[in-house]
């Protein structure tokens, strides 16, 4: 298996550890989709309150109208009462920073990275 990585491994040596970030390129990105891009999170959120499956059916309602309608996530959800009841503007804010969801990701690359230390 080891011997399976080496050219993958030759071919990203040459890549720089120090990528260039264009933060104002991310920050236009995740408006584009005007909180859409974590509605899987809100719906993972709302499903402790009302279920896993009305939230999904709560969360692809509130996406489609944000699209049909060109709106924020954030105020599609705040003028439904099927969330509101239970979640207040600023849990949904915090919901919605994309910032705040990574996820596992740290955790895998951290974990990828200690396997593979020797060969970088």
């Amino acid at each position: 298996m080891i011997y399976s990585l080496y050219p993958l491994l030759k071919v990203v040596s040459g890549i720089s550890l120090h990528p260039i970030v264009h933060e104002d390129n991310i920050e236009r990105n995740l408006s584009i989709k005007k909180g859409m891009i974590v509605s899987e999170r809100v719906m993972l959120e709302l499903g402790h309150y009302i279920g896993r499956q009305v939230a999904h059916e709560v969360i692809y309602e509130n996406c489609m109208k944000a699209f049909d309608e060109d709106r924020p996530l954030l105020d599609c959800l705040l003028e439904d009462q099927r969330v509101t009841v239970d979640v207040s503007e600023a849990k949904l804010r915090e919901i919605l920073d994309p910032e705040k969801y990574t996820g596992s990701s740290a955790k895998l690359v951290d974990c990828v990275l200690d396997k593979y230390k020797d060969f970088l």
